[in-house]
């Protein structure tokens, strides 16, 4: 009598299952909808009171009533639109539900700010400001409430060689998703007999018998395959799935494929076997034309929104200490062509010249110069570099075309002279104000993570890459963790 694990109605895998874009995807339905419309009627009371009011649209006149459900309709298909398509990618990552909201309110007042040119929309402001801000904070207050759930980890197999099963135990140790290792089957180095037999590590032969037993024996969730052990002309994979038919357990092949996203990959035929393609990055064509034009778009209407903002800042950097209010120096960006980057000063006018007797106290192990309690920052700068508000002019250079809302960090020529060659690619890309070591450390970030990170972005850029890693800005810079 042939052992089979016993069907299941299960509709999803214990991995999906944890996500927060599936069980509780329906709920969070329900929650957006109420905290958007609550937001924008909100909004519309605080504006305006019970009375009815109206704005021009084109030729004719829109109650803003109407403007409210519209809006929150939109806001509402934005979200949908946004988390489906992010729940297979990236649903083990925490901070996904919340780059997710700022990406989707990110995409609407970029379209509405397209709309409203167009036809001449006049919508008043102060509605605006409360009703967004106050249907973002609402949006993620739900994501955190539903994150806080608790977490049961997933009991799991492990099946490789002993090298890959470290390798994989690394790979786990980097990740967010809570994993409970029950059992691991270690293959022999070679994998394969001559007769095609699977061989452990103890050179015993793994029978289809011996492998349904014991993954029925582990009573596990998902079974994890290190790539390597999947040989051509073996029936391992086929084994493992007809062992686990009708069955909930998730079977889980991990690439060997480094950091690359989903996003450049591609499974396709080839033959009689199925092969990834992964696609070349291109800094040219329509999706840097669109990020461009983006980048003119945003903070554009970043300086207009934020003017208040930098009135007060400057203020505070003149009355505070001597000297100019604005920082210049000179920075490198694409192709090793220099410009003057804009930053609100947070040091003492001379603190340049004092960079070489603080040259012994430097905290990097790269050309960069770090020191965690500066004495040439001002008591204000640090206010500001906490909560990033000297980056704010920057605005002004990716309006010029010199730098880009999301980018690598902008070098100095004094780093790039120490560059060597796999660093130089840096210079392939627009540098940006914020970028992957915001999200990532920052200031905590050694010069080797940092730059690892930066080729990672360079490497794998894409428009959808900019959206999350701006959406994330924000909850990083909230945090204030590591900057100084």
């Amino acid at each position: 009598m042939i052992e089979t694990l016993a069907p299941s109605t299960a509709r999803a895998t214990p991995f999906e299952r944890r996500s927060i874009g599936s069980r509780y995807f329906g709920l969070l339905c329900v929650l957006d909808a109420g905290v958007l419309f609550g937001a924008a009627f909100l909004s519309q009371w605080l504006r305006f009171g019970d009375e009815k009011h109206v704005f021009a649209l084109g030729g004719g006149l829109v109650n803003y009533t109407v403007f409210s459900i519209v809006l929150s309709a939109v806001w509402i298909l934005l979200i949908l639109a946004i988390t489906i398509g992010s729940s297979r990618r990236h649903a083990h990552e925490p901070l996904q539900p919340f780059a997710d909201v700022m990406t989707a309110t990110l995409f609407l007042v970029a379209g509405y700010a397209v709309f409203a040119t167009a036809t001449q929309t006049e919508v008043s402001r102060g509605y605006l400001f409360i009703a967004v801000p106050a249907g973002t904070l609402g949006l993620l207050i739900t994501r955190y409430i539903a994150l806080r759930r608790p977490q049961k980890a997933v009991p799991t197999m492990l099946i490789g060689t002993e090298d890959e099963l470290r390798g994989i135990h690394e790979r786990l140790d980097r990740g967010n998703e809570p994993v409970r290792v029950r059992e691991e089957i270690v293959l022999h180095a070679d994998r394969v007999s001559a007769q095609g037999e699977t061989i452990l590590a103890d050179d015993t032969v793994l029978s289809e018998g011996d492998l349904r037993k014991r993954v029925m024996a582990a009573n596990v969730d998902a079974v994890v395959i290190a790539t390597r052990s999947v040989h051509e002309g073996d029936t391992f994979l086929e084994t493992i799935n007809w062992s686990l038919y009708g069955s909930p357990v998730e079977v889980i092949v991990m690439p060997q494929l480094g950091r690359v996203p989903l996003s450049r990959l591609s499974v396709v035929p080839y033959g009689d076997s199925v092969t990834g393609v992964i696609r070349a990055t291109r800094y040219q064509g329509a999706p840097f034309l669109i990020k461009r034009l983006v980048d003119i778009l945003l903070s554009g209407l970043a300086l207009v929104v934020l003017s208040p903002v930098l009135l007060v800042v400057s203020i505070m950097v003149r009355v505070t200490s001597s000297g100019p209010v604005i920082f210049r120096q000179e920075r490198v960006g694409r192709h090793g062509k220099t410009f003057t980057i804009l930053k609100f000063r947070t040091m003492i006018s001379n603190a340049e010249e004092m960079l070489e007797e603080l040259a012994a106290s430097n905290e990097s192990d790269g050309p960069l110069f770090k020191m965690r309690d500066d004495p040439r920052v001002t008591s204000i700068g640090g206010f500001l570099r906490k909560w990033s508000l000297d980056e704010l002019p920057q605005l002004i250079n990716v309006l010029r075309g010199d730098m880009s809302l999301v980018g690598p960090r902008p070098a100095l020529p004094t780093e790039v002279e120490q560059y060597d060659v796999a660093a130089k690619r840096r210079l392939l890309a627009v540098p940006g104000i914020t970028g992957p070591w915001q999200i990532s450390g920052r200031s905590d970030l050694t010069w080797q993570q940092g730059l690892s990170i930066d080729l990672f972005y360079i490497d794998n850029w894409s428009l959808a890459l900019d959206c999350r890693i701006i959406a994330l800005t924000f909850v990083v810079v909230l945090a204030r963790k590591g900057a100084y």
